[in-house]
């Protein structure tokens, strides 16, 4: 099976104990398990599959609605899933340095515009403003680096701005709201 494969549906297989579980997922007359483990890792991960486990059954299936679920609920989708649940650290990465960025660029912005500190005739002050303003600007520029090199590891690990929107689409699609 192909990775831009529309699927169908995905199944989470339960053990008896249901502890452990395989992912199968499934296109057309085509089936294949793309992994195997702890159901925890993923029940952590999914609204939907913890709200299946609470009803019981030997097997969570997922199934997307809509009528563009071809086009992200795709066997690559569910292997770049698979892979988050693995590292979830190499997306959380890029949020946290981003969202930093932003606000430090806020920041930024409004000391510029003047409105967090007034303009002083007191030398004092200003040399405050000034050493401050550095501050901020050397922390972006390390922010900006730090960007870039998260986003050369998740582009590493398989996560590209394409996809990774379809990630977001499932994630909406099945409650994975660390995926968000």
């Amino acid at each position: 099976m192909e990775a831009d494969a529309p699927l169908d549906c995905a199944h989470f297989l339960l053990t008896p104990t249901r502890t452990r579980c395989e992912l199968v997922v499934s296109s057309g007359d085509q089936t294949e398990k793309l992994a195997s483990g702890l159901l925890q890792p993923f029940s952590s991960h999914i609204k939907a599959v913890n709200e299946e486990i609470d009803k019981g059954g030997c097997s969570i299936k997922l199934e997307p609605s809509g009528d563009d679920a071809a086009s992200w609920f795709t066997k690559g989708t569910m292997e770049r899933f698979v892979r988050f649940v693995s590292t979830p650290e190499v997306l959380e990465r890029v949020d946290s340095v981003d969202n930093e960025l932003s606000q430090l660029e806020e920041t930024l912005s409004r000391h510029n515009d003047g409105s967090v500190m007034q303009n002083s005739s007191a030398g004092e002050q200003e040399n405050s403003n000034l050493q401050l303003l550095k501050a901020l600007e050397a922390r972006r520029a390390i922010l900006q680096k730090e960007k870039s090199m998260a986003f050369a590891r998740a582009e590493a690990a398989g996560f590209s701005a394409k996809n990774t929107s379809d990630l977001m689409r499932f994630a909406q699609q099945f409650g994975a709201s660390r995926l968000r």
